[in-house]
């Protein structure tokens, strides 16, 4: 048998078997404030990205096993460019400054709008999460 028909057959909690820890994932809906916290609490630099199922959609969201549906993976680093590319974007000049300084204003100035954002929301992670590439060529869903 196949690494890849290994991996299609077998489920997280199979391959988890006997571990204490359990895979740590971060909901389509949860804000980047609390993604990023999720990911400290958890000393992770990265975490899979689900769909929960929603009470309005009866469950659709969820894989024929009652799983939640993985839909990609996110990165501390995906976070870091959204946030520059956000602040990038409320600048009036539509650039980064170039002072550190500035730099600091700007991100103290939308950090918290930013934070609010879903990680849905998030620009890069609308690209991504629909299986196209991201902006510096790394598919969250590997498409």
């Amino acid at each position: 048998m196949s690494l890849a028909e290994v991996l299609n057959n077998a489920s997280l909690e199979e391959i988890r078997h006997g571990r204490e820890r359990s895979v740590v994932t971060l909901s389509h809906n949860q804000t980047v404030a609390e993604a990023l916290v999720t990911l400290a609490d958890n000393r992770l630099l990265s975490a899979p990205i689900v769909v929960e199922p929603e009470i309005e959609d009866g469950g659709g969201a969820m894989d024929i096993d009652g799983a939640p549906t993985l839909i990609g993976w996110l990165d501390i680093r995906d976070i870091v460019t959204a946030l520059l590319n956000f602040v990038e974007s409320k600048n009036t000049e539509h650039k980064l400054p170039t002072m550190m300084l500035s730099l600091m204003s700007d991100l103290e100035k939308v950090g918290g709008e930013f934070a609010t954002t879903r990680l849905v929301s998030v620009p890069c992670m609308e690209v991504c999460l629909s299986g196209a590439l991201c902006q510096d060529g790394i598919s969250l869903t590997g498409g």
